[in-house]
């Protein structure tokens, strides 16, 4: 019952709001429903591969939906083409695309010198931004909650691949790339498309918050490098560095030695649900495109099966009913009433956990605590 998560699922859209907490019910009876028919396997029903092949294709239904836009913006680089408006972006098209280049080239040189093969970083970075993309369409353009959990390139590679067809530098440097991929939380690139958004409505300069966004990047880097290492040596590892800090370690290096002890080929179950995620989600892009009336939206499934809803799916069915009662008693005049007090769940929620995280520190007492 968190406040802030009713709060923010109160604007979502109806059918994704509803599609979050149907589909993490519907993952329950799943489970369910494998243990009444005797599977064995412990994987059943393959949650982390039906996630994969739908995140994978909300990436590729984004990337569809807005083809004309990026051929425009590659025919300008080139020179060809009508002339697009870039002036309110956060970066000119043309040096956009060119750092795009440039970092994917430091990308690709720094694993070549790390000792992974050219074929291995092109696909773990496909897949990276892929999902990168994913998340950062659904945040923009529903606002939910975007952290995926053991979705990543590592797993889908060993999956698809097999680890024993992948040479031990390749998957060494994969489990080295970890820290970033573990669970999402804390991608980036959703973040930043809802900041520009923020800076569009409050008629802001995206040019001049991208400059914000780097000098912050910056300060950043020295304040948590110098603030990890102070607390771990003042208090010791164990006293620390626990939680996260100890998860990506363990669970990094211990998957790369079974990797290596015991090597894996093809692993065609796991890839056929994958198929399965990703066909799902595209039938139910397509239905949601043709039929008005079409309840399920493929976002809510994506969010469901990656445990993003394992925390919030009852405060979104109370978020949901709320809204549905409300929508179809009063209509939107009432919609339009019941804003403020759900942006009151939110603020409030925030402003008095904020306050605690202050006191806790400084009072050097454990204390409440608005999330987990």
């Amino acid at each position: 019952m968190y406040p802030f998560a009713i709060g923010l699922a109160f604007f979502l859209p109806l059918d994704l709001s509803f599609s979050c907490w149907f589909f993490f019910v519907f993952r329950l009876f799943e489970k369910i429903l494998g243990s009444a028919l005797g599977f064995r396997d412990a994987r059943f029903p393959y949650f982390n591969e039906q996630a994969s092949g739908a995140w994978i294709a909300l990436a590729l239904v984004a990337l569809w939906v807005t083809r004309r836009h990026i051929l425009d913006v590659l025919k300008k680089l080139v020179g060809l083409g009508k002339d697009i408006d870039d002036s309110n972006e956060p970066l000119p098209y043309r040096w956009a695309v060119i750092g795009a280049v440039l970092s994917l080239t430091i990308i690709v040189v720094f694993c070549h010198i790390a000792g992974m093969s050219m074929i291995i970083t092109f696909a773990f970075f496909g897949i990276f931004f892929l999902l990168s993309l994913a998340m950062a369409r659904v945040r923009a353009e529903f606002g939910a909650p975007h952290e995926i959990y053991f979705v990543n390139p590592h797993d889908m590679l060993a999956s698809i691949v097999g680890t024993r067809r992948i040479n031990p530098g390749d998957l060494t440097m994969m489990s080295m790339f970890y820290w970033f991929n573990r669970c999402n939380r804390n991608h980036p690139m959703p973040n930043q498309i809802e900041a520009f958004k923020m800076s569009e409505s409050a008629k802001m300069s995206n040019r001049k918050l991208l400059g914000a966004m780097i000098l912050a990047v910056f300060v950043s880097f020295i304040a948590t490098y110098w603030s990890n290492l102070d607390i771990t040596y003042r208090y010791g590892g164990n006293a620390a560095a626990g939680g996260f800090k100890s998860w990506l370690g363990w669970e990094a290096f211990n998957r790369l030695q079974r990797w290596m002890v015991n090597p894996t080929l093809t692993d065609w179950t796991g890839t056929s649900v994958m198929g399965v995620g990703l066909i799902s989600t595209f039938v139910m892009t397509f239905l949601r495109m043709r039929f008005f009336w079409w309840p399920l939206h493929p976002a809510g499934y994506a969010l469901a099966i990656s445990f993003a809803m394992d925390y919030f799916w009852f405060a979104f069915f109370i978020s949901w009913l709320i809204k549905y009662i409300i929508l179809k008693q009063g209509g939107m005049g009432m919609h339009r009433k019941a804003i403020p007090f759900f942006l009151g769940l939110i603020l409030g929620d925030y402003v008095i956990g904020s306050i605690w995280a202050i006191v806790g520190p400084v009072m050097g007492i454990v204390n409440y605590k608005i999330f987990i």
